[in-house]
This record gives C-alpha cells, sequence and structure tokens, in this order.
C-alpha cells in the first residue's frame, strides 16, 4: 500500500489499520477509503467557488480575471498588470505575477501545461482530487500577502472550529506558524511548520471568521476552513483543506497527534 508507505517513511512505524488513534492515521486511512463526492467538488478551486457563493456569499471570494481548459488560449493582453496564475485541482500551482512587462508568455505556458498534465491526487495519494477536471485560473494578485499577511486556517470538528493556525509567510521556504485557541491564546505544539514563538496580533475579523467556519464546517467530521484577512480591510476565503500535510507531518510534541486524532472521532 503506497499511502502505508509513505506513512512509514515519515513516522518510523506502519499505520494501525486496526485501531487508528492518531491524526495522521486517521488522515491518511480517509486518503484510502474515504470517497466523498463533495470532498472533490470541494477540492476544485472552480467548483468550491459556487458553493461558497451559495454558502456565505460572494463578497468573501478574491476577484477573478478568466479561467480556460487550455493555456493557449490565454489573452495576455486583456489581464492586469499582475495577478495570479493558478489551477484549480491541487496545492502549490501558481505563477505570481507582479509585473506583466517582465514576463516570458510561453515559459509560462508551458509550465501550465506540465502542472496540467500531472494528476495531483498521486503526489501524495489525496485521491479526492483525482477526478477535478483541469483548468487554468487567472485572479487578482494580493500585495504583500506574503510578507505581510498571515494565513488563518480553521482547524474544525463535528461541526465547531476548534483552533486557529496562523501561518507567517505560508508563501516563502521559511515561514513559521503557531496554534491559537478561539480566545486567541497561543498554544504549546506546532504540526510541519516551525512553531513561531512571536504573538501574532489577534485578527480584526477573527469573530467573523469563526462564525463563517462553523457555516462552512457544519457537514464534516473534519475540515481546514481558510482565510485572509486582508489590509484593505477585505475577509478572503482561501480553501478547504481535508488531509492536511496529506497526514504525513509531525505534531511538535508528538502527543498532539494523538490529542488531534481524537478530536475527529470526538
Amino acid at each position: 500500500n503506497v499511502v502505508n508507505s509513505m506513512y512509514l517513511r515519515i513516522f518510523g512505524h506502519e499505520i494501525d489499520f486496526n485501531n487508528p488513534t492518531t491524526y495522521n492515521e486517521k488522515i491518511s486511512l480517509e486518503k484510502i477509503y474515504l470517497r466523498d463526492p463533495i470532498r472533490t467538488k470541494l477540492a476544485d478551486k472552480v467548483e468550491v467557488r459556487e458553493w461558497i457563493k451559495e454558502q456565505i456569499g460572494e463578497k468573501y471570494l478574491t476577484k477573478w480575471y478568466g479561467i480556460w481548459d487550455n493555456a493557449e488560449d490565454i489573452d495576455f493582453e486583456t489581464l492586469p498588470q499582475s495577478f495570479v496564475l493558478k489551477l484549480n485541482n491541487g496545492s502549490g500551482r501558481n505563477i505570481l505575477v507582479k509585473d506583466k512587462s517582465s514576463i516570458n508568455v510561453e515559459e509560462i505556458i508551458t509550465q501550465l501545461n506540465q502542472w496540467k498534465r500531472i494528476n495531483y491526487a498521486y503526489t501524495v495519494m489525496e485521491l479526492h482530487y483525482k477526478d477535478i477536471v483541469p483548468k487554468i485560473i487567472c485572479e487578482e494578485y494580493l500585495k504583500d500577502l506574503a510578507e505581510s499577511v498571515y494565513d488563518y486556517d480553521i482547524y474544525c470538528f463535528h461541526g465547531k472550529p476548534k483552533y486557529i493556525w496562523c501561518i507567517k509567510g505560508s508563501h516563502r521556504p521559511n515561514c513559521h506558524a503557531s496554534f491559537y485557541d478561539l480566545n486567541w491564546e497561543m498554544q504549546p505544539f506546532s504540526y510541519g511548520y516551525p512553531k513561531d514563538e512571536v504573538l501574532a496580533p489577534r485578527p480584526e475579523k477573527l469573530d467573523e471568521m469563526l462564525k463563517l467556519s462553523e457555516i462552512l464546517c457544519k457537514q464534516f467530521k473534519h475540515v481546514r476552513v481558510d482565510w485572509y484577512n486582508m489590509p484593505d480591510g477585505r475577509l478572503l476565503f482561501s480553501e478547504m483543506t481535508f488531509t492536511t500535510w496529506a497526514g504525513l507531518s509531525k505534531f511538535v510534541p508528538e502527543e498532539y497527534d494523538l490529542k488531534f486524532g481524537e478530536l475527529i472521532d470526538g
């Protein structure tokens, strides 16, 4: 089993298929056994927008400039000076353009087509991505996102927000992150990213984020609802994440792997 082999390589022991207890075990098993069409729909960056409009309204979405089946169909002349091109069916497949006058269009088309040919589902076996029809999206460039805007990722269990994962510089290689409870008290653990020991400012729209996350998570045993609280005052939805780190990252201290696992079956 490929998922079990990946797990063994990271954690040094196999998944307990008979009695999974940790968060990473349960996420890994969901990758193998859970086939829920709503996960595929909400992992699709095109489909999820329609769902968000229905659930909480369009004002929480980034501006879009276009959507295409083929990279060759993009009319770069009509795009603004700065923008982001991305694929709808995975993570990390983004091209950030700060200044259109400096880009190599052919290189961008080649990169987008290369990404389209690779089914992201098989990267770490997150199979809910498998059936997403690949499309290319162009959306607004969020100024200073990597430098000064935190990601606020709300971990939800059984329809209720539980923790806020506050990530500083998630678009940079040296990013750090900390967990906070609903009262914005820093927690003593980290997951995947090194712990950010600097107390982050309480986000201006934390209460709104939590309220909206509760609406979006209500039908799921576990999901992560991700947000940007922008300097211009906008609160923007980022994504719904069902398999954080694909169940292949370590908690520090490791006892929190078990504590989060208990929350899933709560």
